[in-house]
């Protein structure tokens, strides 16, 4: 099984190897007032948008954490799926636990809400699991996130109602399910949402949710490992 895994990655990375951007994962992009589908340094990539799905499918909040493992190997397989997905599935990378995470990366003022919607429409939500999980953030933003450079953040699915932070899914957030930069979350000028902040290391700030140049890092749950 090993030797037939690498064989397949190393026949995989001899095709996309003569392909050089700044970023290498699929990516949105506004033009004109429309969206278009931009896939960087992947050639054989469909342009065509992902199935509109009305009706997000989730893991109960409660589930536990499906098969793939924490070890090398494991992240290793996984990083191999990747590749075969962003040959394969137009838009979607594979994550850790069986989900899936699609990144609009456009570089333009993107609101929250917006954000929402956009994930809505693609059967999914903003980044909430992999976000709480520190193995599964650490996978997404070493492997995802870290290849765009085109925007300032990711929206995840992390909202302030009152005085308490509360992810999309309706979980609690605490010490030990946030990743917020150092003094952060400060509460200034009325900032009520959370990004994943590029020019915060890829910790996490508080932001204005009308705004703030951010793109959307989408999530959604597929099985399996």
């Amino acid at each position: 099984m090993k030797i037939f895994v690498v064989l397949v990655f190393a026949s995989l990375a001899l095709s996309v190897s003569a392909q050089t951007a700044s970023c290498k994962v699929p990516v949105v992009c506004g033009s004109g007032g429309s969206t278009t589908f931009e896939w960087q340094n992947w050639p054989s990539a469909s342009s065509s948008a992902d199935p509109v799905a009305t009706n997000p499918t989730l893991p109960p909040v409660s589930s536990p954490d499906p098969g793939v493992s924490n070890t090398l190997e494991g992240q290793t397989i996984a990083e191999l799926r990747n590749t075969i997905a962003l040959l394969s599935s137009p838009g979607w990378m594979n994550g850790l636990y069986g989900y899936q995470y699609y990144v609009s990366s456009s570089g333009t003022s993107v609101k929250n809400t917006d954000a929402v919607t956009l994930c809505q429409g693609r059967g999914a939500s903003l980044a909430t699991f992999g976000m709480r999980n520190a193995t599964a953030r650490t996978f997404i933003v070493d492997n995802i996130l870290r290849r765009c450079s085109d925007t300032h953040g990711f929206w995840i699915g992390l909202k302030k109602f009152g005085t308490s932070w509360i992810w999309n899914d309706g979980v609690p957030a605490t010490a030990t399910n946030t990743d917020w930069a150092q003094n952060q979350p400060d509460g200034q000028n009325n900032v009520f949402c959370g990004v994943v902040a590029r020019y915060m290391g890829y910790k996490w700030d508080d932001v204005p949710c009308q705004g703030a140049n951010n793109g959307v890092l989408c999530e959604k749950y597929i099985g399996g490992v």
